[in-house]
C-alpha cells in the first residue's frame, strides 16, 4: 500500500529499474517527532531525532524561477520537506535496492506534494533540456552524503558536464533564432528566383557511404578511392573538401549550419548537389546545385500546407553526421548504410582529417588540427572529463552526440571505439551485394506568392511563440515580426 502511494513521485524509467532491484536489509526506528528513520549498514540516513530539521539547512537555496533544483540520492527525503512546498525538484536515485526499500516503508504522500520527482541518472539530460532554466542547484542530505560520498561526487560532475553543454546550446538557440528566420525568408525569395534543384534523388545498386571529417576518414581514403564505384557518397560539409582534394567526388553534400561561415565548406567549385536545411544561408553559384530539406523548425508547416513533402534533415541529433545517417535510414532504409569519419572521438590529439576548409584557412602549415590547443576545441573540451581507449579519446560532450539512437542497423569502417555503429571491415563491406533502387521525388507543386504572403502574416500575427522554440526575448520576437513584414512588403506585393 505504501509503495502504491509513492508511485506518483517516481518516473516510469526509474519505476521499471526499481522493479528489478534486489532486496536489501534496512531497519527503521521512530524519531522523536514520530517519523520512520531508515538505517542502512547500521548507519542512519537522516537525523534519528528530528529529521525535518534537516530541511531548515536548505533555507538559503535559490528558489527563483530561473533555477533548476536537483537532489542527489534522496535517502529518506526529509531534508526536502520545506523546499518541495514551493519548488519543483528532481531527486536523482542511484542505489536502487535501498530506495526501493524506503519507498516500500515510508509513505511520501504524508509529507510531499506533486513538486517531487524521483528520476534515474540517465534522465538528467532530458530534465535539463525540458525545464530550460538558466541556473542550477545541486543538493544532497548530509547524512546520505557521508555514506555515499564518491557516488554523489560522480553525479555532481555529470550534472555539471550536461548543464555546461546545455548552456552552450541554449545560448546558440537564442543567438541564432533571428538568423534562422531571416534565412528562411531569404530561401523563400530564392525559391521564386528558380534557384533550387528539384530533380529526383535516385540511388541504384550501391552502398550508401556517409563521410564525416574525423580521423578515420583519413585512414580510409585509399580504400574509398579504390572502390569509389561501389558507393553513393553523401559527405558532411566539413568532409567535402577532404574528399575533393583526394580526387574523390561525392555524390552529394549535406549541411545545416546557420552561419554564413558555412560557405567556407565549399571553397572548391564542383558540380555536386548540396542538400541543406531551409534555415541555412548557403547560396552557392554554379556548378553547385542546391536542394532544401527541412529541420524541426515549425515554419516547415507552411510548406506542408502548400502540398510539399518536407523531407527531414533533423536537428535533433545536434550534428550533421548523424542527421545524414537519420535521413538515409528514414528514406533509403532498404540500402546498406556505412559511415566513416563520424568518430565522436579524437585520435592521438587529431580532431579532423587534413584538407578540410579549417586546414586551408587556419593552419596551412600543419597536417591536422590538434584539438586541445586550437580553434573551437577549447570550447568543446572545456570542463569535460576524458575517456581513453586504444589511442582514441572522447568526453561527455562528444558522447552526448553518439548516444543519439537510430532504429536501423548502421555500419562503420571507423576504428573509433566510441561510435554506436556496427564495425565492418573493408573486405566484409565489399562482400555485400547491394541490389536496390529507389527514387525520392522532389517535384512539388508551385506555391503562389499570395499564399506565402497570407499564411506567413497569419502565422506571425496569430502566435509568434511556435516560430521561436525556447526563445524568450520579447525584443527578438519584435525583430522577427518586423523582418517578416519587410520581406512581405519587398517581395510579395502583387
Amino acid at each position: 500500500m505504501i509503495l502504491a502511494n509513492n508511485v506518483r513521485y517516481v518516473s516510469k524509467k526509474l519505476f521499471n529499474l526499481l522493479q528489478n532491484a534486489e532486496n536489501v536489509d534496512v531497519f527503521y526506528k521512530l524519531s522523536k517527532d514520530g517519523v520512520k528513520v531508515p538505517f542502512f549498514n547500521n548507519v542512519s540516513l537522516c537525523s534519528s531525532y528530528y529529521p525535518f530539521k534537516e530541511s531548515e539547512q536548505l533555507k538559503n537555496v535559490q528558489l527563483a524561477d530561473s533555477y533548476l533544483t536537483f537532489d542527489i540520492g534522496f535517502g529518506a527525503g526529509y531534508h526536502l520537506f520545506n523546499i518541495s512546498k514551493t519548488t519543483k525538484l528532481y531527486s536523482i536515485v542511484f542505489n536502487y535496492p535501498l530506495i526501493k526499500n524506503i519507498l516500500s516503508n515510508v509513505d511520501l504522500s504524508l509529507y510531499f506534494t506533486d513538486n517531487l520527482f524521483l528520476i534515474d541518472i540517465s534522465e538528467i539530460s532530458n530534465v535539463i533540456h525540458t525545464e530550460y532554466k538558466s541556473h542550477i542547484n545541486v543538493i544532497s542530505a548530509q547524512y546520505f552524503n557521508n555514506n555515499f560520498t564518491k557516488d554523489i561526487a560522480r553525479i555532481k560532475r555529470l550534472i555539471a558536464d550536461v548543464f555546461n553543454n546545455y548552456l552552450v546550446e541554449k545560448n546558440t538557440i537564442q543567438k541564432f533564432g533571428y538568423l534562422w528566420h531571416r534565412n528562411i525568408m531569404k530561401n523563400v525569395v530564392k525559391y521564386y528566383d528558380n534557384y533550387f534543384n528539384f530533380d529526383d534523388l535516385a540511388i541504384s545498386d550501391k552502398t550508401i557511404l556517409i563521410t564525416g571529417a574525423g580521423y578515420s576518414l583519413d585512414q580510409n581514403l585509399d580504400f574509398i578511392r579504390d572502390f569509389r564505384d561501389r558507393f553513393y557518397i553523401a559527405a558532411t560539409d566539413t568532409s567535402a573538401l577532404i574528399l575533393l582534394k583526394n580526387k574523390i567526388i561525392p555524390d552529394s553534400i549535406f549541411s545545416f549550419d546557420c552561419q554564413n561561415f558555412t560557405n567556407m565548406h565549399f571553397l572548391r567549385k564542383s558540380k555536386i548537389r548540396v542538400f541543406s536545411c531551409f534555415t541555412s544561408p548557403i547560396y552557392l553559384s554554379a556548378p553547385f546545385t542546391h536542394t532544401l530539406l527541412f529541420s524541426d523548425h515549425p515554419f516547415k508547416n507552411i510548406f506542408e500546407k502548400a502540398g510539399w513533402k518536407t523531407y527531414s534533415l533533423s536537428s535533433q541529433s545536434r550534428n550533421i553526421g548523424m542527421a545524414i545517417v537519420e535521413f538515409f535510414t528514414k528514406y533509403f532504409e532498404e540500402f546498406d548504410i556505412v559511415t566513416v569519419g563520424i568518430d565522436y572521438a579524437i585520435f592521438d590529439d587529431y580532431l579532423y582529417s587534413k584538407n578540410s576548409y579549417l586546414n586551408d584557412i587556419f593552419i596551412t602549415a600543419q597536417d591536422f588540427i590538434k584539438s586541445p590547443d586550437l580553434l573551437y576545441s577549447k570550447i568543446l573540451y572545456k570542463n569535460a572529463s576524458t575517456i581513453e581507449k586504444n589511442n582514441w579519446k572522447t568526453n561527455s560532450y562528444l558522447q552526448s552526440f553518439s548516444e543519439y539512437r537510430i532504429s536501423k542497423k548502421v555500419f562503420t569502417i571507423s576504428a573509433s571505439p566510441f561510435t554506436n555503429f556496427v564495425f565492418i571491415s573493408g573486405e566484409e563491406l565489399l562482400s555485400k551485394n547491394s541490389v536496390n533502387a529507389k527514387i525520392l521525388p522532389f517535384r512539388f507543386r508551385q506555391i503562389e506568392k499570395i499564399y506565402f504572403k497570407n499564411i506567413i502574416n497569419d502565422f506571425i500575427n496569430r502566435d509568434i511563440t511556435p516560430m521561436l522554440p525556447l526563445i524568450l526575448s520579447k525584443n527578438i520576437k519584435t525583430d522577427i515580426q518586423d523582418l517578416t513584414a519587410a520581406y512581405i512588403d519587398n517581395y510579395f506585393i502583387n
